[in-house]
């Protein structure tokens, strides 16, 4: 299984890039995201998912751990090709891809070419216990000495939706204590705090 593609790239297209790996230019499909603001001479590294299927095999290059885990979450849906769900990816981006999905806005995923109405109402049911395991890019930016899903988590185990979590630990996250950031409980305290502030 390949994890990672690191090398120099070669040649860039809307979409795609070949990169130079030990010798070989390999040819790698990207969310367009990346390819937009990739360079010719780039060294880059990309987190990977190798597809194998009618058409052969296909590389796909992530700019993240949490950008691949979602778009193998969405080909993991029967229906969704990896096609499709690089189109998901390129129209709307990872986050609001990801809150789209909490949210179960079928609206804006339908109107990603490629995905009907009836494909994104699937989407939203058939992802939707998955989606509570991933943390926002944007929350482990923090730097904590733990990971703050597991504050998310916590958080949803005490009756919030993730939407509401992810804004509550945002809004924590900017006025936590010393003490509070050292550990879960402590962060999951200040994330109260913040709700309670809100609703004053």
């Amino acid at each position: 299984m390949i994890e990672l593609v690191e090398g120099e790239v070669l040649l860039v297209a809307p979409g795609r890039l070949v990169v130079k790996v030990g010798g070989l230019g390999l040819c790698v499909e990207v969310p367009s995201a990346v390819s937009s603001a990739a360079r010719r001479g780039d060294v880059l590294s990309l987190y990977a998912h190798l597809s194998v299927g009618e058409e052969g095999f296909r590389l796909f290059g992530f700019s993240s751990r949490e950008e691949r885990d979602l778009f193998r979450m969405l080909i993991s849906v029967k229906g969704v090709g990896p096609r499709q769900a690089l189109s998901l990816l390129s129209h709307l981006g990872y986050e609001a891809l990801l809150e789209a999905l909490c949210s179960k806005n079928a609206s804006l995923l339908s109107s990603v070419p490629g995905v009907g109405p009836k494909g994104a109402r699937k989407l939203c049911v058939e992802l939707e216990d998955k989606l509570a395991k991933l943390a926002p890019v944007r929350l482990k930016a923090y730097e904590l000495p733990f990971d703050p899903e597991e504050a998310l988590e916590g958080l949803i185990s005490l009756g919030f939706k993730r939407k509401e979590a992810i804004s509550l630990l945002e809004g924590a996250l900017g006025k936590v204590t010393p003490d509070e950031a050292r550990s879960v409980e402590g962060l999951i305290r200040a994330a109260l705090k913040e709700a309670a502030s809100r609703q004053t």
